[in-house]
């Protein structure tokens, strides 16, 4: 992906494939991201996870300096924009179904999922996995089907907050 970079991964047999953006809680180099990524492609998508980390430098977010000043600099309506990024890129390909693109995220990203499938019209599904803390007025917009997966002994984020979304 040109600007912002990203791990791209598709069915090996041509043809066109529904897309489904994959929106990293950290670094997108934690294996999980290509990992889903990859998943994704043997089940017939194309997994695009774009960097939206990309102003960081490569220790973070284990540095919490250089962290804290990427969220005061780089605002989620920056990350948005970073997202739809990825989104338009996968528009761009010939190997993409025109048809709807899915969303997901985990942890800070699965609150940018929920976000991004508020906002956009091109996102049918979203899927976050113990997404971030959502407030009522943010998901006011999200009309499309959401699946919460969220593990009861998570640290991160309070099991009892994805109860409160799914309400």
């Amino acid at each position: 992906m040109d600007g912002i970079g990203g791990y791209l991964a598709r069915p090996k047999a041509e043809g066109v494939y529904p897309a489904v953006l994959v929106i990293a809680g950290n670094k997108i180099s934690e294996e999980y991201i290509p990992n889903t990524c990859a998943a994704l492609a043997v089940a017939g998508f194309v997994g695009l996870a774009p960097n939206i980390f990309h102003p960081l430098p490569d220790d973070t977010p284990s540095n919490k300096a250089a962290y804290d000043k990427f969220i005061a600099n780089h605002t989620e309506l920056d990350i948005l924009d970073d997202i739809q990024a990825g989104a338009s890129y996968l528009r761009a390909q010939s190997f993409v179904s025109a048809g709807g693109m899915g969303v997901l995220g985990f942890c800070f990203g699965g609150r940018l999922a929920m976000l991004y499938g508020a906002r956009s019209r091109e996102i049918d599904a979203v899927v976050a996995f113990h997404p971030g803390l959502m407030k009522a007025n943010e998901l006011k917009r999200l009309t499309v089907p959401v699946q919460i997966h969220h593990g009861t002994a998570d640290k991160a984020v309070a099991a009892a907050e994805s109860q409160k979304l799914d309400k």
